[in-house]
């Protein structure tokens, strides 16, 4: 009897040293992923996020199945987030539902009786104007739900939380150096990748558009301060005198926050050079959460100093960094409250996304489709390609259905919820559920004004700070 018992403790310990070797490779091979995303312009075409989703799947293929001990973890996880997985797995199925042809004939488009008259023979009618696309997008959104999963499971070791999250700063500082860099040619990445001057901003490589590289950085700048509260918490004495704090902070800058600081410094800078408003204005606000959570744990456990650090990279940051490269960004925040005219593009995009709404509120008209739709229910047209509504609120409902896109926000809220949880649940490494719920804010607030989570690479690494801090919001004395 005991020696069985003794084969099977073996067996078990082998299992568990099995998976963890699996699960670290795994999250080697995720942030290998997230270098790459942003650098083909972000993911943005078709080559580049058909190859995304792939490296997702094969990853995904890679971990989950390869040791029973590890899938036995993997499950216990989804079982934890069994409300915001059916949420989502509903909302994925929907879309589909929106591709086929399969569905009564009230439910169809008028667009294909139209066009079935017009081309003399029957067509197979759907619910989505462009079934093509919306199949697009689902394999896109399926593939961020893989990737935060992954992500969640593999940060439930702590080490490997600390891993991702310092690769996340080390990726995003690299692509602002980067990005400073190419402007200071006087280039954008389009005009390396194509040979073609580009008429995208010149700040906002490797991304087309300013105000997605505006939210990566922002991120990327909510990663280095979280680091630096991270690293602080028993670097910095605040309680022994104004003395002891000067010199402590001093050490711990020009020493284990050098780096950390350094990176923030630098995804800030970039942030501000890319004249964007709402990315600035989400950012601070993701900022003062992060402050603001801090803040509430210091009557708890945590100390001040995580405040004063935190403080510390919020004004500096947002002061400092203003004055010496803000001159872009001031001139587009002195008009923030002068377009809101008829001329003003967000506003003709959001009243067509509306029509759209009011025309198929509980179907849609098919997810990834208001390129196509836009003709069909705008009031005037522009000469530029109106792919995007520059509001993923109206866009996912236009697309969806308003049952689904409420499905779909209620699922990304309860994992943001599960953050705001696990920061008062959890004993140590309350940072990263703090992370997560500020990164929430960020791209929440953002989403209003522009589409930066349509870009795969910015949608990725926000998919990837999400899972990092619902990998660290459970408690760990919880069985």
């Amino acid at each position: 009897m005991s020696n069985t018992l003794a084969e099977d403790d073996n067996d078990k310990r082998a299992g568990d040293g099995k998976a963890r070797i699996v699960t670290t490779l795994s999250s080697w091979m995720l942030i290998g992923l997230l270098a790459w995303s942003p650098f083909p312009l972000g993911s943005n075409r078709p080559w580049s996020w058909d190859l995304l989703i792939i490296s997702v799947c094969l990853i995904w293929v890679f971990s989950v199945p390869t040791t029973a001990r590890g899938t036995e973890h993997f499950l216990k996880l989804l079982r934890r987030l069994a409300l915001p997985t059916l949420l989502y797995g509903a909302v994925l199925l929907w879309g589909l539902i929106q591709t086929i042809g399969f569905v009564p004939a009230s439910w169809t488009h008028p667009i294909w009786q139209i066009a079935s008259t017009s081309l003399a023979h029957p067509v197979t009618a759907t619910i989505s104007i462009n079934p093509w696309e919306t199949r697009s997008s689902l394999l896109k959104l399926a593939a961020y739900a893989l990737f935060a999963v992954l992500t969640a499971h593999a940060a439930e070791d702590s080490n490997r939380a600390a891993r991702i999250l310092t690769a996340l700063i080390t990726i995003t500082f690299c692509y602002a150096a980067y990005a400073l860099i190419l402007s200071a040619l006087n280039l954008h990445q389009d005009e390396l990748f194509y040979s073609i001057p580009s008429a995208a901003s010149k700040l906002s490589a490797p991304f087309v558009n300013r105000n997605s590289f505006a939210t990566y950085m922002g991120l990327g700048a909510i990663c280095s301060a979280a680091q630096l509260v991270r690293l602080g918490y028993r670097s910095v004495h605040a309680s022994l005198g104004k003395k002891q704090f000067v010199l402590s902070l001093t050490q711990y800058l020009f020493g284990p926050g050098t780096l950390p600081f350094i990176a923030a410094i630098g995804s800030f800078t970039a942030l501000i050079a890319s004249g964007s408003r709402a990315g600035f204005l989400s950012t601070l606000l993701a900022m003062v959460a992060l402050l603001a959570l801090s803040a509430r744990m210091a009557a708890h456990r945590m100390t001040i100093r995580a405040i004063l650090v935190t403080g510390l990279v919020l004004i500096f940051g947002a002061v400092a960094l203003f004055i010496s490269s803000g001159t872009n960004l001031e001139e587009h925040l002195n008009t923030l409250f002068d377009s809101g005219g008829p001329d003003d593009l967000r506003i003709v995009l959001s009243q067509a996304a509306l029509r759209m709404i009011a025309d198929a509120p509980w179907l849609g008209l098919g997810l990834g489709t208001f390129q196509d739709a836009y003709p069909l229910y705008a009031e005037r047209f522009f000469p530029f390609v109106m792919d995007k509504a520059h509001n993923d609120y109206l866009e996912l409902a236009a697309g969806l259905g308003l049952p689904a896109a409420i499905a779909l926000l209620a699922a990304i809220s309860l994992l943001a919820l599960r953050c705001y949880r696990g920061v008062f649940e959890r004993r140590r490494n309350q940072i990263y559920p703090m992370l997560g719920l500020a990164a929430s804010i960020l791209v929440a607030v953002h989403s209003a004004f522009d589409f930066s989570l349509q870009i795969p690479a910015v949608a990725l690494t926000y998919a990837a700070i999400l899972g990092l801090g619902v990998g660290q919001s459970f408690s760990s004395r919880q069985s």
